[in-house]
């Protein structure tokens, strides 16, 4: 009976243990979760026009290259086209001490003649050291990949915003300091596993040890060429950076809408119809008194000119770039007077729902037709005159992730802000971590709840019959005279 009393406190003692595990853990995500919610404050929102339009990606889209494929080389660049011979694999430039890392980048130009641009790039890339990998070619296009070396990586990308329009351009880096510490402590043991066969087979004594010992030196032998080559392979890479250039015939045409807010839409559209005929075609030109519209066609090159002329305050700016033959840009003006009133819905960002909340309640700019805010995000509805706009705006407290601006025929203007809660990174991995605790934690309390009573009731059983068996093999009462029965005669 002691025994089974004895388990019986140590499963309850287990019990225990269990259930205070499973009070902490659902206790622990409250204060880690509040802790971490309520670090760091509301960022102010940067002022000045928004540019609402997304940027359009090339109209090619980003290219697809086999570096393992065969190039046709014009003959005149195969002087070229071999890379510097690596004799030795030492670690590369800045590898002790420092981390190792290759470089690749990927550029797309708009220039007038491909066959020069491309000369004037491979000419490039021999005076800074490099060479040519890949060269390929279509109908007014051409892709270079090339290797300069990483220190002079910068300089090369610097030269090709020279040579035509910059369309597209990417630069990565991707650090292979484990990599390339492993390919030497293997290529390392490696060798000094040859060195100890070179032993045993200075030592063997018959001819079938001799050849054991030479299949495995083979092998051995082939394992440091591969380790060795890449090596050297890696050590290229991160000597040399690759780069892949395309060059695309033709100019880059680009257009663009813009929308901006003046006092005077008949004035101004008139002055910018006047401005704009001196420096390209205009091919449109309406107004009235509350709206107008102005376009004109450009060279691209000459962008600038007509950015420097757009008056009044930018609202909105759309741009798209596709490649032409021609070179010629677009560029729609959209004026609107001040009192033109707007649809606003504005995305955005903060670290506190109900403290932004709270805030844009309290803004006293315009009036609130509608509030509401739940868990992690909120949504106010304000309505205001079109010349207080500017002013809500910077005010808003938080970062826009995201705004959509269109005209209303109504006197006022009406911005819908919704709210969502900023994303910590840090505390939402906490979090998912202690939601996971806390399931295995209640998983292994439910297994006890289950498990316990049954080893209870199973070692009750075992006890009560260890009873039942230890008194029937404990001997009897000696009966009396028991001792000389059968012993007379």
């Amino acid at each position: 009976m002691d025994v089974v009393a004895a388990v019986r406190r140590s499963v309850l003692a287990l019990v225990a243990a269990l259930a205070v595990v499973a009070v902490v853990l659902l206790v622990v995500p409250f204060f880690a979760s509040t802790g971490l919610s309520s670090a760091g404050g509301i960022e102010p929102l940067a002022r000045g026009p928004f540019m609402t339009g997304p940027w359009a990606p090339p109209s090619g889209g980003w290219q697809s290259y086999d570096a393992s494929a065969s190039a046709r080389l014009p003959p005149q660049y195969t002087a070229t086209t071999a890379p510097p011979q690596a004799t030795t694999t030492t670690a590369p430039q800045g590898a002790a001490g420092s981390r190792v890392v290759v470089k690749e980048g990927f550029v797309r130009l708009i220039v007038s003649d491909v066959e020069v641009a491309a000369s004037r790039v491979l000419g490039e890339v021999e005076r800074l050291g490099g060479y040519l990998v890949k060269d390929e070619g279509g109908i007014g296009q051409r892709t270079l990949t090339v290797r300069v070396p990483s220190d002079k990586l910068d300089e090369f990308v610097a030269f090709l915003g020279g040579v035509g329009m910059l369309e597209s351009f990417s630069v990565s880096a991707t650090d292979v300091t484990e990599t390339y510490v492993d390919l030497g402590a293997r290529l390392n043991s490696t060798r000094a596993l040859e060195k100890r066969l070179l032993e045993l087979l200075s030592r063997a004594g018959s001819v079938d040890e001799v050849l054991k010992v030479e299949g495995e030196l083979s092998r051995v032998r082939a394992e440091i060429e591969r380790l060795e080559a890449e090596l050297r392979s890696l050590s290229t890479r991160v000597a040399y950076s690759t780069v892949v250039v395309t060059l695309v015939g033709g100019a880059a045409s680009r257009d663009v809408v813009v929308t901006v807010e003046v006092d005077d839409v008949a004035k101004s559209a008139r002055g910018l119809v006047e401005a704009l005929g001196r420096v390209g075609r205009v091919v449109r030109g309406e107004f009235s008194d509350a709206r107008g519209v102005v376009s004109v066609e450009i060279p691209t090159g000459r962008l600038d000119e007509v950015e420097r002329l757009i008056p009044g305050r930018v609202v909105e700016r759309r741009e798209s770039v596709s490649p032409s033959s021609t070179g010629v840009s677009t560029v729609t003006i959209n004026l609107v007077g001040r009192s033109v009133a707007y649809a606003v819905e504005i995305r955005l960002e903060v670290p506190d729902v109900e403290e932004a909340f709270r805030a844009l309640l309290g803004l006293g700019v315009g009036r609130v037709e509608q509030a509401a805010v739940w868990g992690d995000g909120g949504v106010v509805v304000i309505s205001l005159p079109p010349g207080n706009s500017t002013r809500l705006e910077e005010l808003l407290p938080g970062r826009v992730v995201s705004k959509r601006t269109d005209l209303v025929n109504a006197r006022e203007s009406r911005y819908t802000i919704r709210l969502q809660k900023r994303v910590d990174p840090v505390a939402q991995a906490l979090q998912n971590g202690v939601e996971a605790l806390k399931f295995v934690a209640l998983a292994l309390l439910a297994l006890a709840i289950v498990l316990v009573p049954l080893g209870l009731a199973a070692y009750g059983g075992y006890a009560a019959y260890m009873r039942v068996k230890k008194r029937k093999a404990a001997p009897g009462p000696t009966p009396p005279g028991g001792a000389q029965e059968g012993g007379g005669s």
